[in-house]
């Protein structure tokens, strides 16, 4: 192992603990840092601040704290040129996040990540050593993941409950089954049967609110929570597990489902919840010929092949049934591309489906987040951006100087590179801004964004639901009925 040879003396720690690992004495936040702080102790370090992510996992950089670390060392004015972490898997276990990471920090902003328990020197040993560590921990990362999810597949299987334990149950310590918490269960009752008579969400929740009866964290109810209440079997006594991926929250098909029937107690019969998914399924989002009439997500789909918006078509086969679908403009208008197609009460209650997972979950991929710019004047962004095109201006003014015999040609290279280097430097904030927001404030964001669906489709007014879409979606691509990308909007 090399020696520590460090000039500058201030240094900030980055500490984490995954979910999993929050048990583990030796991987523990407080035994993180008590370590390094001895660490840098003992080397005459100064911390001058700590970066700390407790229960977000390594396989992905989206972790708050991070990524404000990260951003913190891109200043110029950084008080800091060390970062110290305890071990290599506590910075990344994605062996490309590390190096980029790591490259970044190094390369661009003069900041070197060192590991307490595994100092490697610049050396092609010490490289290759410091490869294979990363390598190491992300394979720990993934098997570790593999081995989880066996573990929560052989608990789901034999009925004990994985997950948040649903409103009008508690979970046993001993048995880990569903118990009947009779106090909740009197309200869950109260919502089914008070729906199956046909009272909308709105009215059920203001009678709720009003006499006092709230939720779990005694916040007031929200047509959401009454909505996925109503959706879930959960209260018949089947247990479904392993219905969504995490990464989309889009639904799995059934075939992976984990399905156990008569897992726990019911808390309403089979013939009420049938009842009340009859009455749902009558209360569809847009009534009548409206639905045929407006195609909601026009302007919002696209077609994944060629990229063209792709428009409603309405279509009657030789058995008398119309059917009305989203097809490739492309193809309709000019016969290019190809009859890529989908049906349009499937792709709308898609669009509505993964809304209300993620108002349930807060849950959103970073890949599906796209950040636009919102009209606030006074807005960081928008000073860069002013900043970026004064910049712009500066340099015009420096041609129409060479133009006019003012400055020389040699004069011009250098103001050209001087901008460029300012343009650039502009950029990469701007860069920063946005990824900042977007990893740390999107889930937040969107969830508080998409709260009153259930309101505005309660409305049954296609045109306000659709501007309602419009506002919040930046564009639906598909590719085959099965492979489709839904991008949200995330205003900043």
């Amino acid at each position: 192992m090399a020696d520590l040879k460090l000039n500058n003396k201030k240094a900030v720690l980055y500490a984490r603990v995954s979910t999993e690992e929050q048990a583990s004495r030796d991987n523990s936040i407080p035994a993180q840092i008590k370590a390094i702080k001895q660490f840098a102790l003992k080397n005459d370090l100064n911390i001058v601040n700590e970066y700390v992510d407790e229960g977000k996992s390594a396989r992905t950089a989206d972790r708050p704290q991070f990524q404000q670390m990260i951003s913190d060392a891109k200043k110029k004015d950084k008080n800091f040129s060390v970062i110290l972490i305890h071990k290599t898997d506590r910075f990344a276990r994605n062996r490309s996040d590390s190096v980029i990471y790591k490259t970044l920090l190094q390369k661009e902003c003069g900041v070197e990540v060192i590991s307490i328990t595994e100092i490697f020197d610049d050396s092609p040993t010490g490289k290759l050593l410091e490869g294979m560590m990363e390598v190491i921990a992300e394979f720990h990362s993934l098997n570790l993941a593999q081995e989880v999810m066996k573990g929560m597949k052989q608990k789901a299987g034999k009925g004990l409950y994985v997950g948040r334990t649903p409103f009008g149950y508690f979970l046993d310590e001993d048995t880990k089954k569903l118990m009947v918490n009779e106090k909740e269960a009197d309200v869950v009752k109260q919502i089914f049967h008070m729906y199956s008579n046909g009272d909308s969400f709105a009215t059920i929740k203001a009678h709720l609110n009003n006499a006092g009866i709230f939720t779990r964290e005694n916040k007031p109810w929200d047509s959401s929570a009454l909505r996925r209440m109503i959706n879930n079997p959960v209260y018949t006594g089947k247990y479904i597990w392993n219905k969504t991926r995490r990464s989309t929250n889009l639904k799995k098909d059934s075939s992976e489902w984990i399905t156990v029937e008569d897992s726990h107690t019911p808390i309403i019969t089979k013939n009420l919840y049938e009842e009340v998914q009859s009455v749902a399924k009558s209360k569809s989002t847009i009534k009548g010929k409206a639905a045929k009439s407006i195609y909601l997500l026009s302007s919002m789909i696209k077609c994944g092949h060629c990229g063209h918006n792709m428009i409603g078509d309405k279509k009657k086969h030789v058995s008398g049934k119309t059917y009305f679908r989203y097809v490739c403009g492309n193809y309709l208008n000019h016969r290019l591309c190809f009859y890529n197609f989908v049906h349009k009460d499937e792709i709308e209650k898609l669009v509505f489906e993964n809304i209300r997972e993620i108002v349930r979950t807060g849950i959103v991929d970073p890949k599906n987040i796209i950040v636009v710019e919102s009209n606030a004047s006074n807005s960081e962004l928008d000073i860069l951006n002013a900043n970026l095109k004064k910049i712009k201006q500066k340099f015009q003014r420096q041609f129409e100087a060479f133009e006019a015999g003012i400055i020389s040609l040699d004069e011009l290279q250098e103001a050209k590179n001087r901008v460029l280097s300012e343009e650039k430097e502009v950029n990469q904030q701007i860069n920063a801004l946005k990824k900042s927001l977007q990893s740390t404030d999107a889930s937040s964001s969107l969830k508080l964004t998409f709260n009153g669906i259930e309101d505005i489709l309660e409305l049954n007014d296609p045109t306000k639901i659709k501007l309602w879409l419009k506002e919040r979606i930046y564009s639906i691509e598909i590719l085959n009925k099965r492979d489709i990308i839904i991008k949200y909007k995330l205003p900043i």
